[in-house]
């Protein structure tokens, strides 16, 4: 699921401002993209036009579905590209099939939102039914709950794996302002981080929480590591990122023991430090490091239970 908004430009001196999708060259074994289900091997710059929605296919098979709000703005080509290698030496060519969101030369606040299925030997979700479902108000995949320039919050309600719905749904959460009022439809009420990615699901009896601060908080001697340059030999094979803390208030309150803590990836000589805060509804992340996901499972108070 990917988002975009608050998309803005200024003094770009004519240059149109876009967002990628997919730029793949097509070649004998992967020889055509698909807009709306249909194989294309040439393509002038176009915006789809029929129906309510467009779907697209990349050469490698990963399907984009792309809703109406968003349409208006989608750009697909398909033509043979001229460019130089590494060198800039030496001219090659190939034929590319390249999709898009064009936002114009001086967006001021622009959005866009679309789907990607990523096709496994595991997934149950095809990308029929994730159209069908999502053009269907009772039957989404995803609905988005939020979308501007606090938080981006979108509520998953069907499994990809088994493409049913799931017994209670799954709420994530990407921060940009701290401490702001969040969609009552899922569990958090708000965090006080700008730069935290959440993931909620609440049960009949708990509620687990998936948190990460993605940055890695890198710093050396003279400060924060602001471009390359700063990067030396000990910042990039040794450094260790700056611990944060992050503290997450729900909308019902939990039981102060937490039942389980878990990171993924387990890294080396990392444990976290996570509390339940008095008041039992903040959960204090003490110690996020590294970009590492923390997942915790509490268990809700007696009164909280349904």
């Amino acid at each position: 699921m990917c988002l975009g908004k608050s998309i803005k430009a200024q003094d770009t001196n004519g240059k149109v401002v876009q967002t990628t999708l997919f730029q793949d060259k097509l070649t004998s074994s992967f020889p055509h993209i698909k807009v709306n289900g249909v194989e294309k091997t040439s393509l002038p710059v176009t915006t789809p036009s029929t129906g309510s929605y467009t779907t697209l296919t990349d050469a490698k098979g990963n399907f984009y579905y792309i809703p109406s709000n968003s349409k208006s703005i989608l750009k697909v080509h398909v033509q043979n590209q001229n460019s130089k290698i590494d060198s800039g030496t030496t001219v090659t060519s190939g034929l590319y099939g390249t999709a898009w969101f064009q936002h114009g030369t001086s967006p001021t606040d622009d959005q866009y939102e679309y789907a990607v299925l990523i096709p496994t030997d595991t997934y149950q979700l095809t990308s029929s039914a994730l159209t069908a479902a999502q053009e269907t108000t009772d039957s989404k995949v995803y609905k988005v709950l939020q979308k501007d320039r606090y938080a981006h919050v979108v509520q998953f309600l069907k499994s990809p794996e088994s493409g049913s719905d799931l017994s209670h749904a799954v709420t994530g959460y990407i921060m940009f302002a701290k401490n702001r009022p969040l969609p009552p439809e899922g569990p958090v009420e708000e965090g006080n981080r700008k730069d935290c990615l959440i993931m909620a699901e609440e049960t009949t009896e708990f509620i687990f929480l998936s948190i990460s601060i993605p940055s890695l908080n890198l710093a050396t001697p003279k400060g924060s590591i602001t471009n390359s340059d700063d990067m030396e030999q000990e910042e990039l094979y040794h450094s260790s990122s700056a611990e944060r803390d992050v503290e997450v208030t729900l909308r019902k309150k939990v039981q102060k023991s937490v039942v389980s803590v878990h990171v993924h990836g387990k890294p080396d000589c990392y444990k976290p430090n996570v509390w339940v805060l008095t008041g039992f509804k903040t959960v204090q992340f003490a110690n996020l490091k590294n970009g590492f996901s923390v997942e915790v499972k509490l268990k809700k108070r007696p009164q909280e239970l349904q």
